[in-house]
């Protein structure tokens, strides 16, 4: 029996890692476990792991044998979760013996399972593994689970990926395209919307090709219509479009339903026709140029995020160029970068022409020096406007609320930083902000880490 039995969960890696921690959660909370927050307190830990890059995995591995200290006072098992154990799942029974149970990504929904066979004593002399199909990696999802986060909520609508991007390990670790029915998602959507959450970001590897294996064609802009329909003070936003599914209905869409935020996540890459080709991308620079031109013209405060990667094998100084020239030309709002890393079973891990680290780095040192510089252009525009901003707390020393605006997505954007003095008339009294509320603010200053604001009023 795991009832009253105390369990702490550490999680690592993306947006998508924590709904599947959120959902574990749940999972537990409903079986009768003590949900604790600090893993000191916890007779389990659970590290729910990446293993995307390679740099993923040491920070996993760590995690796991820093977690792995508490087994000398009060920690009586360990269970390592998620990628790094669906892809290496024999590799830490045989390495980490302080772990008592593997659980891969398919095999989420079986967490409870797994403590009770733990508090049997099954792992007295091996650790459990329990890494089943990947089919079933959608099946914890749909419980009532209570987010982590505060204002914003994360919907996952689809687990896996069925495209073939040579560098990626993702499909290998989660398996292809598994969409959850638009009904699931909508009452997923209704509870949050109840609990207080005034934003619902949508999530997947591409959330573009959503419905693609449920419905034989991709239904992501059905699924908004559907959502948006949903009473209530709340906004949606997109994360994670591939370009090649930015089609005239998303964008109609985009443009008539006033719940979903004119912000736009649309990871490139690349710029350079003959790298995204090596990569198996279905990009095109030139398509895009001119998706993005129209998408801008139909909603002309559309913001634009993207992620670009340096160092691909066979990447050129030409070919750096042309991306530096598409970065500069397109302007983008908001840019992340990484450099690439070799994935053992993924095409790109052997590929000739490697690049050297060391001028992967300083082309990605070049590319956040430029975007650094279209971000300090738009400064004077932004401050002493007026943006409709989430409120997600307060800071330790009650000074500012925190929370992020609508060009803005949380936890890889910068936030903004709200005074907590209202403006108001004479003799009238300023009411505090809540969480979960959007309101207008007033941007006093700006800088790369967040914007400092002052309220309004409650939009």
């Amino acid at each position: 029996m795991i009832t009253d039995l105390p369990v702490a969960i550490v999680t690592l890696g993306c947006a998508k890692n924590l709904v599947d921690s959120e959902a574990m959660v749940a999972l537990l909370r409903a079986a009768g476990a003590d949900l604790v927050s600090e893993p000191e307190d916890a007779e389990v830990i659970i590290v729910n792991t990446c293993a995307f890059i390679e740099a993923a995995k040491r920070e996993a591995i760590e995690t796991i044998l820093d977690m792995a200290d508490f087994k000398a006072d009060k920690c009586r098992f360990l269970v390592a979760a998620g990628c790094l154990s669906q892809r290496y799942a024999r590799e830490i029974a045989a390495e980490l013996p302080e772990v008592d149970a593997i659980v891969g990504t398919g095999s989420y929904y079986q967490i409870t399972d797994v403590l009770e066979r733990l508090s049997a004593g099954e792992a007295a002399e091996e650790p459990l593994i329990v890494v089943g199909s990947r089919e079933n990696a959608i099946r914890h999802l749909d419980v009532a689970r209570q987010p982590d986060t505060s204002g914003y909520a994360y919907i996952k609508i689809a687990e896996g990926c069925s495209s073939a991007c040579a560098y990626c390990a993702i499909p290998g670790i989660r398996g292809r395209l598994r969409s959850r029915p638009i009904e699931a998602l909508v009452s997923e959507a209704r509870r949050l919307i109840a609990g207080g959450y005034g934003e619902l970001v949508l999530i997947a590897q591409e959330t573009t090709d959503y419905g693609r294996d449920l419905y034989g064609r991709p239904r992501l802009p059905d699924l908004l219509r559907a959502l948006a329909a949903l009473p209530g003070d709340f906004a949606l936003r997109l994360m994670y479009c591939c370009s090649d599914g930015l089609t005239d209905e998303l964008l109609e869409v985009m443009t008539t339903e006033t719940k979903i935020l004119p912000y736009l996540d649309v990871p490139i890459q690349h710029a350079s026709p003959r790298i995204l080709k090596a990569m198996r991308r279905r990009d095109n620079p030139q398509r895009l140029r001119e998706v993005l031109a129209e998408w801008r013209a139909r909603i002309p405060n559309l913001t634009l995020r993207t992620t670009v990667m340096l160092g691909f094998p066979g990447e050129t100084e030409t070919d750096f160029a042309e991306l530096m020239d598409f970065i500069a030309e397109l302007r983008f709002d908001h840019l992340g970068t990484f450099t690439f890393c070799p994935e053992e079973g993924t095409p790109a891990a052997t590929m000739p022409d490697q690049v050297d680290p060391e001028v992967a780095a300083e082309r990605e040192r070049r590319v956040i020096e430029l975007q650094q510089d279209i971000v300090r252009s738009r400064w004077p525009e932004i401050i002493g406007s007026e943006r409709r901003v989430l409120i997600e707390g307060i800071d330790e020393e009650g000074l500012f609320y925190l929370g992020h605006s609508e060009e803005q997505a949380p936890e890889v954007d910068p936030g903004v930083a709200v005074l907590c003095e209202q403006e108001t008339e004479p003799g009238e009294q300023a009411t505090e902000p809540k969480v979960g509320k959007w309101y207008n603010v007033r941007i006093i200053a700006a800088d790369f880490a967040e914007w400092t604001g002052v309220t309004i009023a409650e939009q």
